[in-house]
């Protein structure tokens, strides 16, 4: 019995669509369908053709479409009959529901190929006619549905006079079928990320130069298909098949036969003789067989099959013979038994698909090896690029990004359980950037403490905190905290990476992030140390402050910032008085000390947009932006008056005090360049030393503006 139900519903399966197609239009023709008086077995007809349209639909956007005899007959007739059933849904304004009908003849007019055209025009002109003869559409109406048919087929057709549109349509019908096909076979012989590993998907159809994975297909196909039409000219054989396994059942990836009526397939995995043999797990040899045989599920008619045989395709690599890939399947018409140099070649030939697949598996993990050396240097190779700290954060980020798709970047440099972001970007950056964090009880104290990274297994429950407590991102899915270490004292920093998918950082990716985590701290190191030589090339050694050459660098950038913006900026000059004789009176230790006092008082004065400098010997400068000259005179006044305040000890001269002359010049009022600005603040200087000392002179108090003596004696250089 159940032999018998398996047998009908094999027979119907080719042609129920169609059959479903025909039911609805005897309900359209026999006016069960028409609005609110549609009897049971309209309404019966209506939801089985709309279901099975809807189900069509469904398989072929999905790409699970099964390929079948006739399938090209049922697309034209289910839709043609699903538009007239809407139409006459709509009775009495079944005339207006034509026009559904009539975009659909269009599409099929411009779209599709000249079969499916004529179906769906035989279809229409069925239905139309059928309503005429029923009485259920007079004669004028039919003229006239047929009248606003033809119009929006012409109007559709001069539409379709623009080829670009059909032909991209057509090139992307042909793009995802392909794709959809490659990817199914890569996934079938084990060449996808998830199986293989590889790196990345294959590349989509039309890519002019193929990956391993694209000429591994290929090798394959092409292999199967010499391998198999061989074998069947040596054998005498009807056909040779090859079936794998799949999600859908067993897949056709090989075929040479000289039937005509060959499935595409895919076929349940335990039907027929090829189920047997993955059951068994051994070879299964028929001969002869009845003369309705129907164990070949392939075949859509049953007989003229004299003797079968099936051939298991086991995975022939270590430890995993027993797991079976798919089966080799032949037919003859000949009855006789195999012999045994037939089934010697079948199984050899089994056993040869199995290493070619084998073969195509190992090519792409070896193109995995090569890809990931390459994805490694190239983001050692942005390291090697960059010396301060901002350039190694930047280097760190842009190489991540060449393995692995974070959304959350965090560079952090760690002391005494204190972490110090120096580097954040990506999602929730704000909440990290240039912060310090107390690590105790954290992923990152964790991984520092450890010493290693941390998860183990790159996901994130959002119940540990990263930072600080509190700090759990619930958008996030993986994490990845990558201590940075380059001796045996511990981590100098952390790495810190998140995602908001799910397993982003693998065994294999990991293990490369721990490598770059590796020269990152040794970038950190150097980076540091190379922040410090630039600092040290800046900065007086001496005072602290800016040396003679950054100040003349900074000079050029602040005035013509100043420029651009219309602001004022001020130049002050100052000298410490009689700073010849206090190093003569109380020796050069001593004058040291005053001048490291006195830069103190200078660099607390300058903001962060101002320049204190030291300008050579007992001479300083002070840069103030976007202040005027009463400004300028309050701050040098204080100057002047914190410096008069200092109180120096000698060890034997006792309490020792010192003042300072300032002079004054400001853009634009007292010179428009730098060499002006410096020229008038030198001798508005002088004015100050000339006029007693301890004091604040600007150039507008000279008296005739600029004075050609006093330019003359003047002690200071406009170079410095």
């Amino acid at each position: 019995m159940s032999g018998m139900f398996k047998s009908v519903c094999g027979y119907a399966n080719p042609w129920y669509q169609i059959g479903v197609a025909l039911l609805g239009g005897i309900a359209i023709v026999g006016g069960t369908i028409s609005g609110l008086k549609t009897t049971l077995f309209g309404a019966f007809a209506l939801c089985v053709v709309l279901g099975v349209s809807a189900y069509r639909f469904w398989t072929s956007y999905t790409a699970q479409l099964i390929k079948r005899p006739h399938s090209e007959l049922e697309v034209p007739m289910l839709t043609i009959v699903s538009a007239w059933m809407f139409a006459s849904l709509l009775h009495p304004y079944s005339g207006q529901g034509i026009i559904l009908g009539a975009l659909c003849l269009g599409w099929f007019h411009t779209q599709e190929n000249e079969r499916e055209r004529g179906l769906a025009y035989a279809t229409a002109a069925v239905l139309e006619t059928g309503l005429w003869v029923s009485g259920a559409n007079d004669l004028l109406t039919m003229f006239a549905n047929l009248f606003a048919i033809t119009a929006v087929i012409v109007v559709m057709s001069k539409y379709q006079a623009l080829r670009g549109f059909q032909n991209d349509v057509a090139q992307r019908r042909q793009t995802k079928a392909k794709d959809n096909e490659d990817k199914s076979w890569a996934r079938d012989f084990g060449l996808l990320t998830e199986q293989a590993p590889v790196l990345e998907d294959l590349p989509r159809v039309g890519d002019h130069f193929p990956t391993v994975g694209r000429a591994t297909l290929d090798f394959l196909t092409e292999s199967f298909d010499l391998q198999l039409r061989l074998l069947r000219q040596s054998l005498n054989l009807s056909t040779a098949i090859i079936l794998w396994r799949s999600d859908e059942g067993l897949a056709i990836r090989g075929v040479a036969s000289l039937r005509d009526d060959v499935l595409p397939g895919p076929f349940p995995e335990g039907a027929g003789l090829p189920g047997s043999a993955i059951r068994n797990q051994h070879a299964i040899s028929l001969a002869p067989v009845h003369e309705n045989f129907s164990g070949l599920p392939y075949y859509q008619r049953p007989g003229a099959v004299g003797s079968a045989y099936a051939v298991p395709i086991k995975d022939f690599s270590e430890g995993r013979s027993s797991q079976i890939h798919g089966v080799l399947c032949v037919d003859r018409l000949k009855k006789d038994c195999w012999s045994a140099e037939d089934k010697t070649a079948l199984e050899m030939l089994a056993r040869k698909v199995s290493l070619d697949v084998a073969t195509g598996q190992r090519l792409k993990a070896t193109d995995y090896e090569r890809a990931t050396v390459t994805h490694l240097c190239a983001a050692l190779q942005e390291l090697n690029t960059s010396l301060g700290l901002g350039e190694v954060a930047e280097a760190v980020a842009k190489s991540v990004q060449v393995l692995v798709n974070a959304d959350l970047t965090v560079l952090a440099t760690v002391k005494d359980d204190c972490a110090n972001i120096i580097y954040a970007s990506g999602d929730r950056a704000a909440d990290y950037l240039e912060k310090s964090f107390q690590i105790r009880k954290t992923l990152v104290g964790r991984a520092v403490e450890l010493g290693r990274s941390l998860p183990a297994n790159g996901q994130y429950s959002a119940k540990s905190p990263i930072f600080f407590e509190g700090d759990c991102p619930q958008d996030l899915g993986s994490l990845l905290v990558l201590p940075l270490t380059t001796s045996d004292e511990g981590p100098m920093g952390v790495l810190v990476l998140g995602a908001r998918a799910s397993n982003v950082f693998g065994q294999q990716i990991q293990t490369m992030l721990e490598l770059i985590a590796g020269q990152v701290a040794i970038k950190l190191d150097l980076g540091k140390a190379h922040e410090t030589i630039r600092e040290m090339a800046m900065v007086d050694g001496m005072t602290g402050l800016k040396n003679h050459r950054t100040f003349q660098q900074a000079f050029d950038t602040m005035l013509e910032r100043a420029s651009r913006r219309q602001d004022d900026l001020c130049m002050m000059l100052m000298d410490i008085d009689h700073f010849k004789r206090l190093n003569d009176t109380y020796g050069h230790p001593f004058g040291d000390e005053v001048l490291k006092q006195v830069a103190a008082v200078l660099g607390s004065a300058a903001r962060k947009v101002d320049l204190a400098a030291r300008y050579g010997g007992e001479e300083f400068a002070l840069l103030i932006e976007d202040a005027d000259l009463p400004s300028s005179r309050m701050i040098a006044e204080r100057v002047r008056a914190e410096v008069e305040a200092l109180r120096f000890q000698h060890d034997s001269m006792g309490e020792v005090s010192v003042t300072i002359s300032m002079g004054i010049a400001c853009y634009p009022e007292h010179g428009q360049t730098k060499d002006e600005l410096v020229a008038n603040a030198d001798q508005a200087l002088y004015l100050a030393k000339q006029s007693g000392r301890n004091r604040v002179c600007d150039w507008s108090e000279l008296p005739n503006g600029f004075d050609e003596d006093l330019a003359e004696q003047t002690s200071i250089t406009a170079s410095g």
